[in-house]
Protein backbone atom coordinates (compact mmCIF):
# COMPACT_ATOMS: atom_id res chain seq x y z
CA UNK A 1 0.00 0.00 0.00
CA UNK A 2 2.63 2.43 1.19
CA UNK A 3 4.12 1.59 -2.82
CA UNK A 4 1.31 2.96 -4.38
CA UNK A 5 1.48 6.19 -2.19
CA UNK A 6 5.06 6.94 -2.66
CA UNK A 7 4.87 6.65 -6.60
CA UNK A 8 2.28 9.42 -7.28
CA UNK A 9 4.12 11.77 -4.57
CA UNK A 10 6.82 11.47 -6.70
CA UNK A 11 5.65 12.04 -9.52
CA UNK A 12 4.10 15.23 -8.03
CA UNK A 13 7.25 16.54 -6.21
CA UNK A 14 9.57 15.49 -9.87
CA UNK A 15 6.48 17.63 -11.57
CA UNK A 16 6.42 20.54 -9.07
CA UNK A 17 10.07 20.83 -9.82
CA UNK A 18 10.11 21.13 -13.94
CA UNK A 19 7.43 23.65 -13.67
CA UNK A 20 9.24 27.03 -14.25
CA UNK A 21 7.65 30.03 -12.11
CA UNK A 22 7.29 33.69 -13.60
CA UNK A 23 10.19 34.88 -11.85
CA UNK A 24 12.61 31.92 -13.13
CA UNK A 25 11.25 32.63 -16.39
CA UNK A 26 12.22 36.47 -16.44
CA UNK A 27 15.89 35.23 -14.85
CA UNK A 28 16.15 32.88 -17.91
CA UNK A 29 15.45 35.70 -20.52
CA UNK A 30 17.48 38.47 -19.18
CA UNK A 31 20.31 35.94 -18.84
CA UNK A 32 19.91 34.90 -22.64
CA UNK A 33 19.57 38.84 -23.37
CA UNK A 34 22.88 39.48 -21.72
CA UNK A 35 24.54 36.53 -23.46
CA UNK A 36 23.53 37.78 -26.59
CA UNK A 37 24.08 41.22 -25.81
CA UNK A 38 27.43 40.28 -24.75
CA UNK A 39 28.16 37.90 -27.76
CA UNK A 40 27.54 41.09 -30.25
CA UNK A 41 30.04 43.10 -28.54
CA UNK A 42 32.55 40.39 -28.61
CA UNK A 43 31.89 40.56 -32.49
CA UNK A 44 31.98 43.91 -32.87
CA UNK A 45 35.44 44.03 -30.32
CA UNK A 46 36.96 41.30 -32.58
CA UNK A 47 36.09 43.69 -35.72
CA UNK A 48 38.04 46.33 -34.10
CA UNK A 49 41.02 44.46 -33.24
CA UNK A 50 41.32 43.45 -36.73
CA UNK A 51 40.74 46.70 -38.39
CA UNK A 52 43.62 47.81 -35.63
CA UNK A 53 45.68 44.94 -36.49
CA UNK A 54 45.34 46.14 -40.29
CA UNK A 55 46.27 49.76 -39.35
CA UNK A 56 49.28 48.69 -37.68
CA UNK A 57 50.66 46.78 -40.36
CA UNK A 58 50.04 49.60 -42.57
CA UNK A 59 51.63 51.63 -40.38
CA UNK A 60 54.75 49.79 -40.03
CA UNK A 61 55.07 49.19 -43.71
CA UNK A 62 54.76 53.27 -44.08
CA UNK A 63 57.28 53.35 -41.54
CA UNK A 64 60.07 50.92 -43.33
CA UNK A 65 59.26 52.58 -46.60
CA UNK A 66 60.75 56.39 -44.48
CA UNK A 67 63.46 54.08 -43.14
CA UNK A 68 64.84 53.27 -46.43
CA UNK A 69 64.08 56.82 -47.52
CA UNK A 70 65.93 58.30 -45.04
CA UNK A 71 69.07 56.19 -45.62
CA UNK A 72 69.28 56.56 -49.15
CA UNK A 73 68.81 60.55 -48.95
CA UNK A 74 71.35 59.98 -45.80
CA UNK A 75 73.76 57.79 -48.11
CA UNK A 76 73.53 60.59 -50.71
CA UNK A 77 73.82 63.32 -48.16
CA UNK A 78 77.49 61.45 -47.48
CA UNK A 79 78.72 61.18 -51.51
CA UNK A 80 77.84 64.98 -51.89
CA UNK A 81 79.86 65.99 -49.15
CA UNK A 82 83.04 63.62 -49.97
CA UNK A 83 82.62 64.64 -53.10
CA UNK A 84 82.62 68.56 -52.12
CA UNK A 85 85.64 67.79 -49.17
CA UNK A 86 88.07 66.11 -52.26
CA UNK A 87 88.18 69.25 -53.93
Amino acid sequence: MRKYFIVPVIAMVLAGCTQLGDEDRSLISSATQAAQEAKQQSIEAREQAKQAAEEARMAREEAGRAAAEAKAASEKADRIFRTGSRK
